[in-house]
């Protein structure tokens, strides 16, 4: 954490803030409006999964398999909207869960091979963004790592939720859609404060670090309320409204008959 902190510091501001600003403003409209964008919403998890997907499988382009997949996942998002929602916000959720409880595994990841900046003076745009892909493989490396290091048990309350996610959301897509698009959004406004916090220089991530649990209680107040929020606000659509009125007067019609 120290050691990423102190390597945020040296980035080009625009690394920073930009992206910072985004992930919040997504953050939000995801949170408290995602049902009302669900086929937006879904492209955006689509483009995110599809982009660490393609990162993944094409270790020699980085930047042009993130791209490649990240296009291919948001077109089939955009046709299957809700199916990703579902899909892809479930393993979310269940990732999350996970990070959370492997978090005491972190000891496991060699932080001698951590890739600081060898020079105490800011970075340029282009240095900045070499820098973060190296950090980002040293992460992906290392969650590699603490994944085999970790006790499988713990795995399970993670799986567990996935699998309950899918299951219940084959009869309430409405509602697993409301909370898997509100706790992606709390994870991105979390994410874009503490972007814009190294920004600042103020030690988020150690800062949240030791305190773990009483922010992942305020991360969960977030996406329970949320789900309520959006349930409550944001109104089916109106092929699902007008089907109800419809059956009712059929019914009408076969009692006059009778």
């Amino acid at each position: 954490m120290l050691n990423f902190e102190r390597t945020a510091y040296q980035f080009d501001p625009a690394v920073l803030v930009w992206p910072g600003l985004m992930m919040v403003g997504a953050g939000i409209v995801l949170w408290l409006a995602g049902l009302r964008m669900s086929r937006v919403c879904a492209v955006v998890l689509g483009s995110i999964a599809g982009g660490l997907i393609g990162y993944g499988i094409f270790p020699q382009s980085r930047i042009e398999g993130s791209l490649f997949g990240a296009t291919i996942a948001a077109v089939g998002a955009f046709i299957f909207d809700k199916f990703i929602i579902v899909l892809l916000g479930s393993l979310i959720v269940g990732a999350i869960l996970l990070a959370v409880m492997c978090s005491g595994y972190l000891d496991k990841v060699d932080v001698r091979a951590f890739p600081s900046a060898n020079q105490e003076t800011k970075l340029d745009e282009r240095q900045s963004f070499s820098q973060m892909e190296a950090v980002v493989d040293y992460c992906w490396a290392g969650m590699s790592t603490v994944l085999i290091a970790v006790n499988k048990l713990l795995m399970l309350p993670a799986v567990a939720v996935v699998l309950i996610l899918w299951f219940i959301g084959i009869f309430l897509a409405r509602f697993v859609v409301a909370f898997a698009c509100s706790t992606v959004g709390a994870a991105l406004i979390f994410a874009g404060m503490t972007w814009l916090l190294l920004y600042k220089g103020s030690g988020p991530l150690s800062f949240m670090y030791q305190r773990m649990w009483f922010f992942v209680c305020i991360f969960a107040v977030m996406a329970t309320g949320g789900t309520i929020v959006q349930i409550l606000l944001c109104p089916e659509s109106k092929a699902a409204v007008q089907q109800e009125p419809v059956g009712q007067e059929k019914m009408k019609d076969k009692v006059k008959y009778v």
